[in-house]
């Protein structure tokens, strides 16, 4: 098999792991999946750029929502 073979299989089975990131809009129609993704995002130590943005669309989404929370509530941090 080539190189280039491999790389493009590499690729395809890479893309097909990836989650989607919820946008804000996503966590305003869903209060339920924002507060598990809010109680998760408490727990995660070290976030990678995927989760942050998460993190923060959940967040936001919460604040927008007109469901004001106290920030310690949840531990958010970023």
């Amino acid at each position: 098999m080539s190189l280039l073979k491999i790389f493009f299989i590499a690729t395809l089975v890479m893309a097909g792991c990836s989650e989607s990131i919820h946008t804000e809009k996503y966590y305003k129609e869903h209060p339920k999946e924002r507060i598990v993704k809010l109680k998760t995002c408490k727990d995660i130590d070290i976030m990678n750029a995927a989760q942050k943005e998460e993190c923060q669309n959940a967040f936001r989404a919460d604040r927008m929502h007109g469901e004001i929370l106290d920030s310690t509530k949840y531990n958010y941090k970023y």
